[in-house]
């Protein structure tokens, strides 16, 4: 072999020699997994698309039990979290979590009117804010 010699050509050459040392020791099957095993690309990471159609299914003293809709593009969701306010307050607090498309909260303040929304999230990052509910418990 010499420096002038084509990369290809070193490639090849470099492959016959493997090829003759795995025959000899390792068997013809194992090198033609190996060889043959064609490189899979890597996924494209995509985050979530918005979440849609967020509504209060039920409520109790303390509790409220709140449906939504998976986002219907982006990438999938692994998990939704769950965010609330006090009205106008404008910080937003996750009360939970969720890896299916609804949630009952417990713990929640009694008399005071609170906002909630959710977020699809997955290991690309997290999609848009979900449509706001209010509910007075």
């Amino acid at each position: 072999m010499t420096a002038s010699q084509p990369s290809n050509v070193l490639a090849v050459r470099a492959l016959h020699g493997a090829i003759r040392w795995a025959v000899a020791g390792l068997g013809v099957l194992a090198v033609a997994v190996v060889i043959l095993r064609p490189r899979l690309p890597k996924r494209e990471r995509i985050e979530p698309g918005q979440v849609s159609t967020l509504e209060v299914r039920q409520e109790g003293p303390g509790w409220v039990a709140l449906v939504w809709k998976a986002p219907f593009d982006g990438g999938t969701v692994a998990a939704y979290r769950i965010q609330r306010r006090k009205r106008d307050t404008g910080h937003w607090m996750d009360v939970g979590t969720s890896v299916e498309t609804m949630v009952k909260l417990d713990g929640q303040q009694d008399g005071v009117e609170l906002e909630y929304r959710v977020i699809g999230v997955n290991a690309a990052g997290e999609g848009p804010t979900s449509n706001i509910v209010r509910v007075v418990l």
